[in-house]
């Protein structure tokens, strides 16, 4: 469980980070191709939240 929530919280990072640097990018294609990976990351971040809270849920009811 402690290495998924390390992990989201990297993930968290880096869209945090892609965010500054899709929006200080002046190139449309890196704009883009940069929207395409934050998406992409948030995704799995969306699938890591999903897995701690079922890991949660199967702690509680063991």
């Amino acid at each position: 469980m402690k290495d998924m929530l390390e992990r989201l919280a990297d993930v968290r990072a880096q869209i945090a980070k892609r965010e500054r640097l899709r929006d200080s990018a002046k190139s449309k294609f890196i704009r883009w191709a940069l929207q395409r990976i934050i998406e992409h990351q948030k995704d799995v971040a969306s699938e890591l939240e999903q897995a701690i809270h079922e890991a949660e849920s199967d702690a509680r009811g063991s």
